[in-house]
This record gives C-alpha cells, sequence and structure tokens, in this order.
C-alpha cells in the first residue's frame, strides 16, 4: 500500500528473534517501544519517522528483492543490537545499536560493496558513518556466494567511529580490495576487522578468498594496537592484501596467505595463525619492520 505504520507500545513488536516477525505490507514505518522491534515487510521498508526500541533488539527485514531506506528518520536499538536484511540499502540518517549492527543481503546470489561502484547491496562511506556502535558492525552474509567488493570510489575513512567491522562471506565468493593508489580501509586506533568467510575451515579450498588491490596501495590501516583475524580462504593469492596493522589475530585459512606489512614498526603474531590442511604463508615487511610473537604460533599444514 502507499499508507504508512506508526508503532506506540510498551512491549514487543513480533516475536524476539527472526522466528514470528510482525508482517506488514505498507509504505512507511516509525515509533517507539520498550521491547524488541521483529518486522518484515515483503514490499521493502522505509523508515519515515524515528524508531526507537529502549535497550531492545531491532530486526527490520525488507524481503527478497526489498529495498530498505532511513530517509524520514533515526533507529535506535539503545544497548541492542540492529538487523537490517534488504536486497538494496540506503541509510540516511543515524542507526544506533551498541550490541551490534548486522547489515545482511538478502540472498546469497546479492553482491555487496563498500563504497565500490559494483554491488547490489552497496553502503557509501557517507552510510557508514551513520552507523553508531560500541559493538561490531558485520556487512554480509556467511551464506553468501557472491563478490564483496570494496573501495573503487575511495578511500573508506571509520578511523573516527567507535565500532569493530566484519566481513561476512562464503565459498565460491571473494572479497576484492579495488582501491587505487594512495586510499585505505582505515578503522579506529586499536580497532579490529575481523574476515568470516568459512564456514568450514577444514575443507581445502572452502571459504571465500580476500585479494588485495592491484595498485601499490594499502588496503587496511588500523593505528594503535589495532588487529586483523581471518577465517578466510586464501588471501592475497592473485593480488597480495597490503597491511599497515599491529597485530594479526587467532586465524584460520584454507589456502595459502601472501601479505604485505607496510607497518614501519613491523607486525606481531597475537594469536595462532593456522593454515588449516593446506597452504603456504608468506609475509613481506616493510624495510624497517620486523615480526614479534606474543605467546602465540603461525601453523602450517
Amino acid at each position: 500500500t502507499t499508507g504508512g505504520m506508526v508503532i506506540t507500545s510498551a512491549g514487543q513488536i513480533g516475536s524476539a528473534d527472526s522466528s514470528a516477525p510482525f508482517l506488514t505490507s505498507m509504505a512507511n514505518l516509525s515509533g517507539t517501544t520498550t521491547g524488541s522491534i521483529n518486522i518484515t515487510d515483503a514490499g521493502g521498508l522505509t523508515i519515515n519517522g524515528a524508531l526507537s526500541s529502549g535497550n531492545a533488539n531491532i530486526n527490520l527485514n525488507a524481503g527478497t528483492g526489498g529495498a530498505f531506506a532511513n530517509t524520514g528518520g533515526t533507529i535506535s536499538a539503545g544497548a541492542g543490537v540492529i538487523t537490517i536484511t534488504a536486497n538494496t540499502i540506503n541509510i540516511a540518517n543515524t542507526v544506533t545499536g551498541n550490541g551490534g549492527i548486522n547489515l545482511v543481503p538478502d540472498a546469497a546470489a546479492t553482491t555487496v560493496a563498500i563504497n565500490d561502484a559494483t554491488g547490489t547491496f552497496s553502503l557509501s562511506s557517507a552510510e557508514l558513518a551513520f552507523l553508531a556502535s560500541t559493538g561490531v558492525v558485520s556487512i554480509g552474509s556467511a551464506a553468501s556466494s557472491s563478490a564483496f567488493n570494496i573501495g573503487s570510489l575511495g578511500s573508506i575513512d571509520l578511523s573516527a567511529e567507535s565500532y569493530d567491522l566484519t566481513i561476512l562471506n562464503n565459498t565460491g565468493a571473494t572479497t576484492f580490495f579495488n582501491f587505487t593508489a594512495g586510499n585505505t580501509l582505515t578503522l579506529q586506533n586499536n580497532g579490529i576487522l575481523s574476515f568470516n568467510t568459512c564456514l568450514t575451515p577444514n575443507v581445502p579450498g572452502s571459504g571465500g578468498q580476500i585479494q588485495g588491490s592491484s595498485l601499490n596501495t594499502t588496503d587496511i590501516t588500523i593505528g594503535g594496537n589495532g588487529t586483523i583475524s581471518f577465517n578466510s580462504g586464501a588471501v592475497g593469492t592473485t593480488q597480495r592484501l597490503k597491511t599497515s596493522v599491529a597485530n594479526y589475530g587467532t586465524s584460520i585459512t584454507t589456502g595459502d596467505v601472501l601479505i604485505t606489512s607496510t607497518r614501519v614498526e613491523g607486525v606481531n603474531f597475537g594469536g595462532t595463525f593456522s593454515l588449516g590442511p593446506i597452504g603456504s604463508f608468506i609475509l613481506s615487511l616493510n624495510s624497517a619492520g620486523a615480526v614479534t610473537q606474543d605467546q602465540s604460533q603461525v601453523v602450517l599444514p
């Protein structure tokens, strides 16, 4: 319909999880509750006014092929978790979920992009700046079988944001960094970037690959005592992944790993880095850098 719905409730809307959502067919949504909000609209979902759940979780699903937008209002779950599922997404006002924010494509075949020209479920740098969380922002789906493209439209500067970042993907799907020279993905100082692109870490060749930019630029920059971790397929085998980060955290990959560290101070292994059943590990350092270990090891097959 072309109508809308305004929620005012002292309890939850729909089930507390995604098992039994409140189903709608409307154009617009806004409102306030003190309980969880779980709404699915198969025709797409637009937030046209402030939507708040106190500190309870919010789950908004625009349906398969549906568009999501909050062009008309903010969304706040306080200390809760926000999950938004859609085919296309337009974040135009603040989205607050200090328990974490999950941005999920509607189907395994839906391509994902962060500040990149290629991708259906696409988020710009400006949209990422509207996300407010002291937890983890997760982008993508563990069920995905499609490409995840990052950075062809320029640098992604999240250094002023308070959240850590997780990239989700799976077997058959590659995460591509597409930065041109001088551009990079930057997280807050001491931030954590996690690649979770493999559901079957003990199966050779499984898991989504991660490939660096073709040009000579640092793909990932995290200041202070930042950390990158991998639960993934091969890394940097077509184009080396280039990082400026202090720590490689506990990781497992199912293929070769080729990383260049551009960090002058070198890198530290803060957890076990395992290459699963197959694979080799090649790490190139800045000429002034060094490798240290913090009660950790690189485990080869």
